[in-house]
């Protein structure tokens, strides 16, 4: 799972999306993801999701939350009635924050599990990110 850009740059007051990405999935039907990143710096806007859980017409489950005062964002997204994923590469969700004070706010993956339909665990290699404000 990647988060591109890798490095983003926002001026204070705007706002910047960064991509969460999987590459060449195999049966993949849900995506548990927590990310986190230092409020200080960044204040958490919304969670998007992405074309890949969906790609194949399927109805999908998408769940966002986020804490503050932490720096969590918490998503979910669950392909509905699924018996055999989804493969290959694409984007799982989005997220947009905005710049609140000047530094850079490290983009981490505190949890990440990928599923298969019948609940068997992917492998998961977790890259990390970075948004600088200015």
């Amino acid at each position: 799972i990647v988060i591109t850009p890798q490095e983003a740059r926002v001026s204070v007051s705007q706002e910047v999306t960064v991509g969460v990405m999987v590459n060449n999935a195999t049966q993949l039907s849900e995506a548990v993801l927590s990310l986190a990143y230092d409020p200080a710096l960044l204040e958490f806007r919304r969670a998007t999701e992405g074309e890949l859980m969906g790609r194949d017409g399927l109805s999908t489950s998408f769940v966002s939350s986020t804490n503050p005062s932490t720096g969590l964002v918490d998503v979910r997204i669950k392909r509905l009635a699924d018996k055999r994923g989804i493969n290959g590469s694409g984007t799982l969700f989005s997220l947009v924050f905005s710049g609140k004070e000047a530094g850079a706010s490290p983009l981490a993956f505190k949890e990440g599990h990928l599923l298969t339909p019948i609940e068997g665990a992917l492998a998961v290699n977790l890259a990390r990110g970075q948004v600088t404000v200015q």
